[in-house]
Parts: structure tokens; C-alpha cells; sequence
């Protein structure tokens, strides 16, 4: 009686050519090199080591917000997207075509960092600045950016030293200068492109579209001041008046959510079908607002305008 063949010929095949060719992904890495792991490298520990500095980037965020909400006169939201280490041939190597890469420095912090905008933001903001819809652009590797948009971004370099001189406050006091525009990432090496640089990308969003801004610094420039970006862990002493100062103006600047509902009216199911663009909504009269913090009512405003701006003024 013939033995009964577990494996058929094709799958024989297939483990046979398997294990003959080594280049297959999982069998070897790349040369054959072995590469050394870094347990001394920082990007390890960027969160246990500079705590302090991803609170300055929220409050830097919060800051930014309300400076290009003022440039545009419209909404926009900034918000911190993310806080890494990388090395600098990584990070240059992830940034898209048609952006804005300019070289400042931070003083008195050693050396020089990056702020970079990409083209979908530069594009997004002339955009809205002129009044437009918000349309998605169309990027091209090969285009310059025109004067308006130079321009543009220039405010917004400015709008940037300004917030992040404030969220920086608490900590030292650093005064932002700007040295050059980059003409792209391959001209913007340091001396090690092993460079590590701490890098905070934030998103900046629109009633419609988005784009992205970079902060990157150096790990070498933070160096020098990295104790006092470390949070504190043991006790402090009572009369550490420095600490004292550092702490409340941290708890001073936790964000809260306030909502008030300016406005309610009822309707039937019938004249909600009804709805359609251009259509009136009737809200009464009423122009008092209840005001809340985590659902807790604290107090009451007459709601009007100011300054072109809807308004409540609390009574």
C-alpha cells in the first residue's frame, strides 16, 4: 500500500524556494550588516526627559490659535499632533514637496533649529486670507512660491516667534530670530546629519483644509538647559519660591472647554424636513447665556457683539 503524501509537489516547491533564497524579506537585513542599538540614545525617553517642553508646545498651541485666528478673522484650531526625536536625514527625509523650511535660532539656546511649513498650510492660508473656499491645492514639486505666499508665511514665522516666546515664559525667556529661508532639506544639513532633533509638528486646521507646522530644534541646543526642562519629582523645598512660580503658572494655564448655549427654539420633525440652504431658523428673544465649565454652570452673560464679534458680557 502506497504511504499517503502529506505534502503536495507545489508546496514542496514553495518551502524548497523559500528556504534557497535568502533575499526574501525576513531571511536578511539589507547588507547583512549588524546595526548597533543605541540604548543611550535619547529619543528612548523624550517624554520622561522633557516633560516640561511638551507643556510648553500645548500652551504654544494654544497661543498660535488665536494668532491666526486673528491674522485670517476666521476660526482656525492649533493643535500639537506630535512630539518626537529623530535624526535629522529622518526628518528632512519626511517632508513633503513644495513646503517652506526656514532656519532661525532661538537665543540663547546653541545653534540653529527649523520651522517648516508645508504646501498644503501655504497654500490653505493666502487662500483663506483672500476669502476663498478652501479648496484643495494643486501641489507641484517644481513651482516657487510666489511673493503673496512668501509673504504669508513670513506672518506666519512672526506669529510663531511671538507664541512660542510666550509658552516658552514659564520656563526661560528665549528670544526667536529668524536667519534664512532654505531653498530645500539638502542644503539645510549640519554638520552630523546624526543630528537628533526634538521635533513638535502641529496641525493647523480650517473650517476647510488643513496643513502642518514644525518647530525642530536640536537635542545638542536643549542640552545645556535640559534640568530646567525636567519636571520635578521629589518634593520641593517650602520656600522654593522659583518652583512655586513655575508650578502656578502651569496650573493657571490648564485648558477648560467653557460652553453656553446661546439659544434654543423647538420645531417639528415636519419643519426640519423642511430645511434647506438659505433658509431662517427663528431663536426668540431671549439674549442671556448660562456659561459652563465640565457641565458645572457658573454663571450668566447678556450675549451681543463686539468688535464685529459675537460677545457675552457677564453679569
Amino acid at each position: 500500500m502506497a504511504e499517503e503524501e502529506i505534502l503536495t509537489q507545489d508546496e514542496k516547491d514553495t518551502l524548497l524556494k523559500g528556504v534557497g533564497d535568502s533575499s526574501e524579506e525576513g531571511y536578511a537585513a539589507g547588507d547583512g550588516r549588524i546595526v548597533p542599538y543605541d540604548f543611550k540614545h535619547p529619543a528612548h525617553k523624550l517624554k520622561d526627559h522633557l516633560p516640561l517642553l511638551e507643556v510648553a508646545n500645548h500652551r504654544f498651541a494654544e497661543r498660535m490659535t488665536s494668532e491666526i485666528s486673528t491674522l485670517l478673522r476666521q476660526t482656525v484650531r492649533v493643535e500639537l499632533s506630535s512630539f518626537s526625536m529623530l535624526k535629522y536625514e529622518e526628518y528632512t527625509h519626511s517632508l513633503g514637496i513644495g513646503g517652506s523650511i526656514n532656519r532661525v535660532k532661538l537665543a540663547p539656546l546653541p545653534g540653529a533649529s527649523l520651522m517648516y511649513l508645508d504646501a498644503e498650510l501655504i497654500y490653505t492660508l493666502v487662500d483663506r486670507f483672500f476669502g476663498g473656499g478652501g479648496s484643495k491645492p494643486e501641489i507641484s514639486e517644481n513651482r516657487p512660491l510666489t511673493n503673496t505666499e512668501r509673504r504669508m508665511v513670513e506672518h506666519v514665522i512672526n506669529s510663531a516667534f511671538k507664541s512660542l516666546a510666550e509658552a516658552w515664559s514659564t520656563l526661560f525667556d528665549i528670544q526667536p530670530q529668524f536667519v534664512r529661508e532654505e531653498i530645500g532639506p539638502e542644503v539645510t544639513s549640519p554638520a552630523n546629519p546624526a543630528e537628533v532633533m526634538v521635533t513638535s509638528k502641529f496641525r493647523i486646521v480650517f473650517p476647510k483644509g488643513e496643513g502642518e507646522f514644525h518647530i525642530a530644534i536640536p537635542y545638542s541646543s536643549i542640552e545645556p538647559v535640559k534640568p530646567m526642562l525636567k519636571a520635578l519629582l521629589d518634593q520641593p523645598d517650602r520656600d522654593d519660591a522659583e518652583w512655586s512660580r513655575r508650578f502656578t503658572d502651569m496650573f493657571l494655564e490648564a485648558p477648560l472647554e467653557l460652553r453656553g448655549t446661546i439659544s434654543e427654539t423647538a420645531i417639528t420633525l415636519g419643519k426640519l424636513l423642511e430645511f434647506e440652504e438659505g433658509s431662517f431658523i427663528p431663536l426668540g428673544q431671549n439674549q442671556q447665556a448660562t456659561f459652563y465649565v465640565e457641565n458645572i454652570p457658573l454663571f450668566r452673560a447678556m450675549v451681543g457683539a463686539s468688535n464685529g464679534m459675537i460677545s457675552a458680557k457677564i453679569l
